[in-house]
């Protein structure tokens, strides 16, 4: 084996900016699954980088957060990279990025729609797409879905609908409710038990809208080759989702022959690093207040009313980081981390003193010192800031080295 070459000619270039933990998973799936590519950042794009590629592959993430990273040029070297014949590849956010919304790229002539909210977990899906994209995919397929976004309206005669939803399948939930155990037992059409809890929980929740919505697209822009999707095919392990990402690769790549394979080296156990200790402390406290658990071994399960997406990107990449050929730490960086989960901690047992009394949400506002805390943590927005922005930002720049670092190719 030998140390990754970045400047390579392999088919995929994977943009790592503001993908937190969804960059993470798709270096860990593009992996596994031996592909060939390279990690770029907004100032690789901007200096030419993407000319040597194929494909570009967005993950998940804030699209409004990807776009400012890109700046006005960023985005028009990804325009024009596509235009001209390159390939896009957007996963969750990076489906969203690709549209015609605001901030969006405006690669597919479409918006975003509404439905669902905050659903996550394995569902069947249907490929409904032409045969020359989904000809060696299954009909019928497993995929896991980690709170999408919704496509708006397909009936422009350019977007061609890849797949659809069909059912959810064990372990689908929506907020934290367990769809198949909340079900069981029920009736059929048990709308009005549905209804209850949304009364409860102040949003929509009953899965079944979801059935025949697209949540795949494929489209042109210019002489050039765009696929959206909803679902994460990247999610490591998903067989069947797997198959079908290193197929719309090869289509993409127009059936290149691939680069090197890459794989990533790990070369340190996790709790020999401070991140990791502090990392493994911090998930320990959450799951003794009985607020979260390992969904799988990258992503929590926790309860609603708490930060969970930001807790499981700040675990995951520091636990990662622990295990990767990492440069040295800085002690500042150590203290950072430190003082943050110490705050964290007074936050998730004001939290937890709250659920204890009824509902609660992570992003509306509560009693004045709770609010307080929350703000200095994470703001007041959806899109976090405060102290836990500042923190994911020296940690994002040592993950991304880190991995440089530990990326080899046979």
């Amino acid at each position: 084996m030998t140390t990754h070459d970045s400047k390579a000619d392999q088919r995929i270039a994977l943009f790592w900016d503001e993908s937190n933990i969804w960059g993470l998973m798709a270096v860990r799936s593009l992996a596994d699954l031996g592909l060939d590519f390279t990690i770029v950042t907004s100032a690789d794009i901007r200096s030419g980088r993407l000319a040597s590629h194929r494909v570009l592959f967005v993950p998940g993430g804030w699209a409004s957060e990807k776009r400012l990273k890109l700046g006005d040029e960023g985005a028009q070297a990804v325009r024009s990279y596509v235009k001209n014949g390159g390939a896009y590849l957007g996963v969750c956010g990076g489906a969203g990025f690709a549209l015609s919304t605001t901030g969006g790229l405006r690669l597919l002539p479409m918006e975003r729609g509404r439905g669902l909210s905050n659903f996550s977990g394995p569902i069947e899906i249907t490929t409904t797409g032409p045969e020359r994209v989904c000809g060696d995919i299954p009909g019928r397929l497993t995929v896991s879905a980690w709170w999408p976004g919704h496509f708006g309206d397909c009936d422009c005669k350019d977007v061609n609908i890849l797949a659809r939803y069909g059912k959810p399948l064990p372990g689908f939930m929506v907020a934290d409710v367990d769809v198949e155990k909340f079900t069981s037992g029920k009736p059929v059409n048990g709308n009005a038990v549905w209804k209850e809890l949304e009364q409860r929980y102040c949003m929509k929740l009953n899965p079944a809208s979801l059935e025949g919505e697209p949540c795949l697209l494929e489209g042109k822009f210019g002489v050039g080759k765009v696929i959206a999707s909803a679902v994460h095919l990247e999610t490591p392990g998903d067989g069947s989702a797997n198959h079908a990402l290193v197929c719309f690769i090869d289509y993409l790549s127009d059936r290149k022959k691939p680069g090197s394979a890459v794989r990533l080296a790990y070369t340190a156990d996790k709790e020999s690093s401070p991140l990791g200790r502090l990392a493994t402390d911090f998930y320990m406290f959450g799951e003794e207040l009985g607020l979260w658990s390992w969904r799988n071994d990258w992503l929590l399960k926790w309860r609603r009313g708490i930060r969970g997406m930001e807790y499981t990107s700040l675990i995951s990449v520091m636990g990662e980081t622990a295990r990767l050929d990492a440069p040295e730490i800085p002690d500042s960086l150590v203290v950072q981390a430190d003082d943050f989960m110490a705050r964290a901690r007074e936050l998730l047992e004001l939290e937890k003193s709250m659920m204890d009394q009824g509902t609660i949400h992570p992003y509306k506002p509560v009693r004045h010192h709770l609010q307080m805390v929350r703000e200095e943590l994470f703001g007041d927005k959806r899109i976090a800031r405060g102290a836990y922005k500042k923190l994911m930002s020296r940690l994002d720049e040592l993950l991304l080295v880190s991995l440089r670092r530990s990326m080899q190719t046979a």
